[in-house]
Formats: C-alpha cells, structure tokens, sequence
C-alpha cells in the first residue's frame, strides 16, 4: 500500500467532516449569542441534518476523493507486492 496516499486520504476525509460540523457550530453559537438561549444537544443535532446543499456537495466530493486515493493506494500495493 502506498502510505503517502493512506495519509493524503485521512487528511481529506478528516477535512470532509470537519468542515460541515464546524459550520454547523458556528452556527449555533451565534444563534445561542443573539437570543441568549442555549439550546439542547438533541436540537443541536437534529439541525445538523438540515445543512446547505453546497455542504453536502462538499462532503461528497470529499467522500469520492478520499474512496478513490484509497482504491488507488490499494492497487499500487498489490501491483508492487
């Protein structure tokens, strides 16, 4: 297996979760600033679904990436074995 490919895909679908869920906090401290509310973690996570179409987009071409960097490295692997 190509180990430089097994990394650049761990970043790549690290960044593909960490960009929507950290939008979704920012999210949601600024709301609880504007009411002064604080809102429950059920709440919290049921909206979490409700994210732009253009973060998912994001999230699945991250997804698509990262499967193929994996399928790549894994057949440069065998090919080198």
């Amino acid at each position: 297996m190509d180990s430089r490919a097994i990394m650049s895909t761990a970043v790549i679908w690290f960044l593909g979760v960490l960009v929507p869920v950290l939008h979704h906090s920012l999210l949601m401290l600024a709301a609880v600033q504007e009411e002064a509310y604080s809102y429950s973690f059920i709440n919290m996570v049921h909206d979490f679904w409700r994210l732009p179409w253009l973060i998912w987009a994001y999230v699945l071409g991250m997804f698509l990436l990262g499967l193929w960097l994996v399928l790549r490295s894994v057949r440069r692997g065998q090919a080198a074995g």
